[in-house]
């Protein structure tokens, strides 16, 4: 009940209250702004508070114009206590907008305070609150940065605790990047069962998500890419239904046809992988828990997942290879006119699928010279004959695993590619001590050697370090200034930060990097420093065929090397000496080698074979038709222009792939790269591994609190400077005092008078309020004891009471 009367009873006081007509800061204006303030809460009360505060200030003016001083340092004082509820309560949510509302309110102050002595003390006041909103956004900063590593931590720091709004501000945050996270997590989970070279984890800014995350990534890869049962149950995936990314391989195997496949009649992507694999077994399709789990159980495993063909599959076991490709050539032998119709050379040597066999019949003459009469002996032949002898004789026969067989000994255990080798190269001509952390992006490698050392003034130098700001000479405050000379002194420092300028301390110049000294004593800017350190790593490290395309990222200079080497015809077959050079001195130096290299065309023009061949008639020239074939990347990589051989090859290196458990991968463009077990072990690995070495960014964390350091060093230089300002003023109205006797006298000839006086309205109270011109005019009267209480106490005291008896 008490509750429910309350808005009509602040609706009858305000209404009972006396209209007074006055453009300063009226009694009745003023209590009823105190009382939306006090209802008030947060931000809202905050930007109330400074409306109220701008009022009292406005009508400060307007009673010092008309020599009301007194009233004026009481409506200042006011503004004043508002200015401490804005430093206290603002939000970072609204730092930006209270101090563009403060430079405003100064702006127009600035004007009168030379004038006046109140305004000028009151601006300080002004500026104090500015400061102290750029403390509360470092202290937020520090909190929210400390809450993302650690929660608890967050709420047991005492700096964290010295705002009202912090917890729930830092929670409401570290709730929106929770979610962001979980986001993020699902989105990498997703590229790592894609192409598990590009997810990354990194950029998930709360340390737990981030452990998690890499958690998660690793076990995504084995479930995907060693099709690791455990690891799949471990986040929950059932691989019931092939991938995107295993669709897509079969869609390849199928185009490009190993020749075991073709030849035992086998059609499919999908029958021709379960060929291949039930013939050869490999261990990389036999891992559980990250490791081979043995012959028989691999293939217990292997059958179970259906991925080996049934009709090899007898008594629960996969018969030998030779039974098994009989089994599946007599499944597929045709019958009928189809047989009697097909070659006898295709019958004699066991292939009697009708397409093979045409296949056999036009092998190339290369192929038949050598006695090699199936498509399988022939394919061999031909890649044997492109790829590299050391290759051969070691069994690497895909691109991927002889570019890794022969990598320099210092990219070995370190990229797998030629691109990543040259990554590895760059990375190594990096400065020490951005190796050692690891960080090879130039830009964050500049800011590591330039350090946390100041580099941007030196003792002497401030002079040179205020213009390079920007500041004109003139432009310098006068008390950092003897003449022409700079004096710097904690008056100086709070001058320069009003401009916003924070002089750094004095550097040593040993431990400034020579490239950011202008001469012995002068240094240049911390953005300047940053700048040319970069620009040097840039070109210590960075080749010039990436410079000059405007690519510094290692990695992506790797590649961009290696799409110009394929642009001019240098594949397989190229040296080691090649590598760390220019596409140019790599031409020079195959050349003087006697290894030949040749540019070939990826969109041929071939001519179109149709199944039914157009008959010509007398007199009629038929034109023959051409139709454009991409060639794939591995016929340009070792070197094969020719669509047949290009063919037959990509077939046999789809096999050896299957056979090896190099897999498909995919990235956002769609672009398909291959990945050896190896790699993925690795990058699975390293996950695990940083899963359990994330720790709390302890320094990112440090970063932020010595900036808060800073920002509270800055506050305290101010608030002294105000105290010896204060101090000063004392002292010179104690020498300027006179005491008079005459003026110390009391003059009681009127108090009998007074206390004798009875108007008859012991209960009326005259209120004086200040005219436009403050003068004192525009006197009323207003009745009842209530209100006469009211003016014995403030607004707010008197709302306190209100609230006690009725929100009780």
């Amino acid at each position: 009940m008490k509750r429910g009367i309350l808005p009509l009873i602040v609706i009858l006081l305000l209404v009972s209250m006396p209209f007074v007509s006055a453009q300063t800061y009226s009694t009745f204006n003023k209590f009823t702004d105190n009382i939306k303030l006090f209802f008030a809460s947060g931000d809202n009360k905050v930007r109330l508070a400074l409306e109220i505060r701008e009022k009292e200030v406005n009508s400060a003016v307007s009673n010092l114009e008309s020599g009301n001083e007194e009233k004026a340092e009481n409506e200042l004082n006011s503004a004043s206590k508002k200015l401490e509820m804005v430093q206290n309560e603002a939000s970072p949510d609204i730092s930006d907008e209270v101090k563009t509302n403060i430079d405003e309110l100064m702006a127009k102050l600035n004007e009168n305070q030379e004038k006046y002595e109140l305004l000028k003390k009151y601006l300080n006041d002004e500026e104090k609150t500015k400061l102290s909103m750029n403390l509360s956004e470092k202290i937020f900063n520090y909190c929210n940065e400390l809450a993302m590593q650690d929660y608890e931590s967050m709420q047991k720091d005492e700096k964290c605790k010295s705002y009202s709004w912090m917890e729930s501000k830092v929670k409401q945050r570290l709730e929106k990047e929770q979610e962001e996270s979980e986001k993020e997590i699902e989105s990498q989970i997703q590229i790592c069962m894609n192409n598990p070279k590009k997810c990354n984890c990194d950029n998930i800014k709360i340390t737990s998500g981030r452990k998690e995350c890499e958690e998660q990534k690793a076990l995504a890869i084995r479930c995907e890419f060693q099709n690791d049962n455990s690891a799949c149950k471990k986040i929950g995936i059932e691989k019931s239904d092939d991938t995107e990314r295993e669709e897509y391989e079969k869609q390849i195997i199928e185009k490009y046809l190993p020749a075991e496949c073709s030849e035992a009649g086998v059609r499919s992507g999908e029958e021709c992988k379960q060929l291949i694999l039930t013939l050869n077994q490999p261990e990389t399709e036999c891992i559980d828990n990250g490791e081979y789990v043995g012959e028989q159980k691999c293939q217990e495993k292997l059958i179970e997942e259906n991925k080996v063909l049934n009709e090899c599959v007898v008594d629960g076991k996969i018969v030998d290879q030779d039974q098994c490709l009989n089994i599946v050539k007599e499944g597929n032998k045709p019958t009928g006119e189809e047989w009697e119709l097909m070659s006898g050379e295709c019958k004699e040597r066991g292939v009697f699928d009708p397409i093979a066999c045409e296949e056999i019949v036009n092998l190339p003459r290369p192929c038949k010279d050598a006695g090699y009469y199936t498509k399988k002996e022939c394919a061999v032949l031909t890649l044997n004959q492109n790829m590299p002898k050391e290759c051969v004789d070691a069994g690497a026969l895909t691109p991927e695993a002889c570019e890794k067989l022969r990598l320099p000994d210092n990219c070995q255990g370190e990229a797998f590619s030629r691109e990543e080798c040259e990554t590895v190269m760059i990375q190594q001509n990096f400065p020490d001590e951005c190796k050692s952390a690891g960080e090879f992006d130039t830009e964050k490698c500049a800011v590591i050697m330039v350090g946390t050392t100041s580099v941007v003034v030196t003792p002497g130098a401030e002079m040179e370090y205020l213009v390079r700001q920007g500041l004109t000479f003139e432009e310098i405050p006068s008390i950092c200034l003897n003449d022409k000379n700079f004096i710097r002194s904690m008056d100086c420092d709070a001058e320069l930060a009003k401009l916003g300028i924070t002089l750094p301390t004095p550097t040593n110049t040993g431990t400034i990097p020579k490239e950011c000294m202008i001469d012995e004593r002068t240094a240049v800017s911390p953005q300047e420093c940053q700048n040319k350190i970069e620009n040097n790593i840039i070109v210590d490290t960075i080749p010039e065929e990436c410079r000059n395309e405007g690519v510094t990222d290692p990695a992506k200079c790797g590649n961009l090397i290696e799409e110009k080497r394929v642009e001019e015809g240098i594949g397989i077959n190229m040296p080691q000496e090649c590598l760390g050079i220019s596409v140019e001195e790599c031409k020079t130096v195959m050349q003087e080698k006697g290894i030949k290299f040749e540019k070939i065309e990826q969109v041929q023009k071939v001519e179109k074979i149709d199944k039914v061949e157009r008959m010509c008639k007398e007199g009629e020239t038929c034109e023959k038709e051409y139709e454009e074939i991409t060639l794939p990347n591995e016929c340009i990589e070792v070197g094969v222009g020719d669509i047949n051989n290009c063919e037959m090859i990509v077939g046999k290196i789809n096999e050896e792939r299957i056979k090896n458990g190099e897999k498909v991968i995919l990235d956002e463009e769609g672009q398909v790269d291959y990945i050896n077990p190896e790699q993925i072990e690795k990058i699975a690995d390293e996950s695990e591994k940083k899963s359990q070495e994330i720790q709390s960014n302890t320094e990112q964390v440090q970063e932020l609190g010595n900036e808060v350091k800073n920002m509270e060093q800055e506050m305290n230089k101010f608030e002294e400077k105000n105290q010896q300002d204060d101090n000063s003023q004392v002292d010179s109205d104690d020498n300027n005092e006179v005491v008079s006797d005459e003026n110390n006298e009391v003059d009681n000839s009127n108090d009998d008078q007074g206390n004798n006086e009875d108007s008859g309205n012991e209960n009326n109270v005259e209120v004086s309020e200040g005219s436009d011109s403050g003068n004192g005019e525009g006197n009323v009267v207003v009745s009842g004891e209530v209100v006469k209480n009211l003016q014995d106490k403030t607004a707010l005291n008197f709302l306190e009471f209100f609230r006690k008896v009725f929100l009780k």
